[in-house]
């Protein structure tokens, strides 16, 4: 044998001809078994899937940190239910726009349809000067205000989140909004609280605490 020469096995060479296009990769299909996988679509990342062939696939990095809207729920009368969301996000944001009651009230919010003393929250609020609002032990969350005025500026916006809602136990929520009480006089206000839940939450119910509010509630999940 001469110097400098790999003696080859021409029957178990991987050929060049098992490739087709720039990208192509040879995988492992078992014990001395190979094959071919095609080039991936641009941006796609290779995964491990035993179910494939190769054992391989290519597929679309998952998102991370989006938004999903997964309810546009219109508000009327003295309470309103949003259907079955699934709890398998890590968080729920809800943006309440517009809103306009028939009394200046607080918005409250009650979680899977718990009537139940099972609800905590601290409220600052400044309209002026600063007032708290602290309850423990009750029966709804309060999410803000909402007032009569009905001019663009005067309804009620506000947002809230409601974090791990698959958890079971002391869930956190928080949120702060604007209401313009009336004519110039506007009210800026912060909430935190718990619930504190028995099972995963699937569903919100919005009422104001006297009288009726209309408006819109955006529900997303974040995952």
């Amino acid at each position: 044998m001469a110097t400098g020469r790999i003696p080859i096995n021409g029957t178990a060479a991987i050929q060049s001809t098992i490739v087709d296009a720039k990208g192509d990769l040879i995988a492992g299909t078992g014990a001395d078994a190979v094959a071919r996988l095609a080039v991936g679509t641009n941006g796609h990342t290779l995964v491990a899937d035993s179910s494939e062939a190769t054992g391989l696939k290519w597929q679309a990095p998952a998102s991370g940190g989006g938004m999903t809207l997964l309810e546009t729920v219109t508000l009327s009368g003295a309470s309103t239910s949003t259907g079955t969301l699934s709890s398998s996000y890590k968080q729920f944001f809800v943006y309440f726009s517009g809103l306009l009651g028939t009394e200046t009230s607080g918005m409250r919010l009650r979680l899977n349809g718990d009537t139940g003393s099972n609800y905590g929250f601290n409220a600052p609020e400044v309209e002026g000067s600063l007032a708290i609002e602290r309850n423990v032990g009750t029966t709804s969350f309060r999410c803000g205000y909402v007032g009569t005025g009905s001019t663009a500026k005067q309804k009620s916006h506000m947002v809230f989140t409601i974090t791990r809602p698959s958890d079971t136990g002391e869930v956190f929520l928080q949120g702060n909004g604007y209401l313009a009480v009336a004519g110039t006089s506007a009210t800026w206000y912060a909430v935190a609280g718990v619930y504190d839940s028995s099972a995963a939450i699937t569903s919100m119910t919005f009422f104001p605490s006297a009288g009726t509010v209309t408006g819109t509630a955006y529900i997303y999940g974040v995952n």
